[in-house]
């Protein structure tokens, strides 16, 4: 209900006004009545009307300095001034202060009534107009963290960051500091994609922004960027000095191990370095750059990208040709394992684009080794493009390790039963590709053989005919090679290997280890 203010010092008119309009069914109410304008200013601080109807000549104070003083504490008051004078400097000087109507006495109770109702209207539309800009003003405020992703989305993709001021301005309105500094954090989960699903990727996710909580106890995080098994994160420090690289590294460490040891997910961060928002674009380049450009070998990393020297190292063919030819003289074990030994070391991380050129060096050099020997690299791997895109699909220093064993190994049969049939070779070769490169993946010969358009009893007699061994009792090994492998890291964990070559018990992992090498997975790993 509004609430009308008289303030008329002639007393009859003033008690008159009240009762001249059935202000209820208007929804509205006389809340006072004041005689002089001093009166008049005390109730309206008191009463807080909507409406104040004065006259303009009265004592102590005149309707028009009462008004001025009113509209100086309550802004949204309005005001109808009754007066007996026709005076335009009058009549200025009331709508100067804001006055909706100027009524000369004496006033038409229905002249009244259509003026009330008139303010009425407009300050009902006056409060819908605020409420609608109060709800919209809630909206934003709830909705900021969305807005600050989305400020910090166009600033590394799309923004002309020459336009200082326009970014500055909403940099205030986002409520983040002019000087804050930010990183970019890039968080990849090795090999996700090959190995889990959606749903694990949205409960690993919650995870790691579990952890990022905790991490930025001193700054904020925006996700701005994800794709399953990736995650790219601005941080936000208020202050350069209100953290430093060594403590983030430490936080940052804190992340990995934590995310490990709840999901058994390892997982590699490459940030950038502490950067104004203008540096912004820049730095996640470098971070990109640095996730496109690296091979990991597994297990938890932190790189931080701007620290990496991105040219790689000259490929030397003829250095590349005389160490396969030494290969092939022998063909024993050792002289293959010393070779990828060298080209494909898990001590130091190593350039992607240069790993898959030294690759295809390799090749090239297996292909002109097994021309001088009348034989053709098709009739191993069946075509250059399955070599190819296996290398391709190579996620580390591992997957080529195991990737260039196999092709090594392959050769070596061709060249010394070159009498067998080649539909069988191609078989027993793809079957050792697929567990070299996905054992971890596999549990039994069928999960392997399912697609390969023969029995698994027929591939099994097959392959054990040319290995001397069952596809299981392979798979097995190679999972163990590649545990034993693993193990000669000091800081490993044995459920680290476990999970690695595929096995969710660790009891049974150790099992089959010792049945393997004679010791348990602990005192291999004291040995080594």
């Amino acid at each position: 209900m509004y609430k009308i203010l008289v303030v008329e010092d002639n007393k009859i008119l003033n008690q008159y006004i009240g009762d001249m309009v059935d202000w209820q069914s208007m929804n509205m109410e006389i809340a006072g009545n004041a005689f002089n304008g001093e009166q008049g200013l005390h109730m309206a601080m008191e009463l807080k009307p909507d409406l104040v109807i004065a006259d303009i000549d009265m004592p102590k104070i005149d309707g028009l300095k009462m008004c001025k003083l009113i509209k100086e504490q309550l802004p949204d008051v309005r005001f109808v001034f009754i007066s007996c004078f026709d005076s335009f400097q009058y009549v200025r000087d009331a709508m100067d202060l804001g006055a909706y109507k100027y009524m000369l006495k004496p006033v038409m109770p229905s002249d009244l009534v259509t003026a009330v109702q008139e303010l009425s209207d407009i300050k009902s539309e006056h409060l819908i107009t605020k409420k609608t800009i109060e709800d919209l003003q809630g909206q934003i405020k709830a909705n900021m963290p969305i807005l600050q992703v989305q400020f910090f989305r166009e600033v590394i993709h799309t923004l002309d960051l020459s336009k200082c001021d326009e970014i500055r301005s909403r940099m205030r309105f986002l409520q983040i500091h002019e000087d804050s500094k930010q990183v970019i954090i890039s968080i990849e989960a090795d090999n996700f994609e090959q190995t889990a699903t959606a749903e694990n990727w949205y409960l690993l996710r919650a995870g790691i922004e579990h952890e990022l909580k905790q991490l930025t106890d001193s700054g904020r995080y925006y996700v701005v960027d994800s794709l399953v098994g990736s995650l790219v994160v601005v941080i936000c420090f208020q202050h350069e000095s209100s953290i430093g690289e060594n403590i983030l590294l430490e936080k940052i460490d804190v992340l990995t191990r934590s995310v490990k040891d709840k999901f058994n997910r390892p997982l590699t961060v490459i940030l950038s370095d502490f950067c104004s928002l203008f540096d912004l674009r820049e730095q996640c380049i470098k971070v990109r750059n640095a996730v496109a450009s690296r091979f990991y070998s597994g297990g938890n990393h932190v790189v931080i990208a701007g620290k990496l020297e991105m040219q790689p190292p000259e490929i030397e063919l003829s250095v590349v040709l005389e160490d396969v030819k030494q290969v092939f003289n022998s063909l024993s074990n050792e002289s293959i394992e010393t070779f990828i030994s060298k080209y494909y070391t898990t001590n130091s991380q190593s350039y992607s684009e240069y790993m898959r050129l030294q690759s295809i060096a390799i090749l090239t050099s297996m292909q002109i080794m097994l021309l001088e020997k009348n034989f053709t690299f098709e009739r191993i791997m069946g075509s250059n493009t399955i070599a190819l895109e296996k290398l391709n699909k190579a996620n580390s220093i591992l997957d080529l390790r195991q990737w260039m064993h196999n092709i090594f190994n392959a050769i070596k049969e061709t060249l010394t039963k070159n009498d067998e049939s080649g539909r069988n070779e191609k078989i027993v070769f793809e079957i050792k590709s697929r567990i070299e490169i996905n054992y971890s993946k596999y549990f039994g010969p069928n999960d392997i053989t399912s697609d390969l358009q023969i029995s698994t009893s027929h591939a099994n007699y097959i392959f054990k005919q040319r290995m001397g061994m069952t596809i299981f009792d392979y798979l097995v090994r190679t999972k163990m090679e590649v545990a034993m492998s693993m193990l000669k890291d000091p800081f490993v964990r044995v459920y680290e290997v476990a999970a690695a070559v595929g096995y969710e018990s660790i009891s049974h992992f150790i099992s089959v280890f010792k049945t393997h090498t004679g010791m348990t997975p602990k005192q291999f790993s004291n040995k080594a």
